[in-house]
């Protein structure tokens, strides 16, 4: 693997870290929400 291949592979990798974090925070406020209607 060359230099550039990594460092798109390290930008790649937080970009899918910041998604799956923010796609949790989705779900515990979804789920929150859900829990306060009902």
């Amino acid at each position: 693997m060359n230099k550039t291949t990594l460092k798109m592979a390290k930008v790649i990798d937080k970009f899918a870290m910041l998604i799956s974090n923010k796609a949790q925070l989705v779900n515990e406020a979804t789920s929150v929400g859900y829990l306060k209607r009902h």
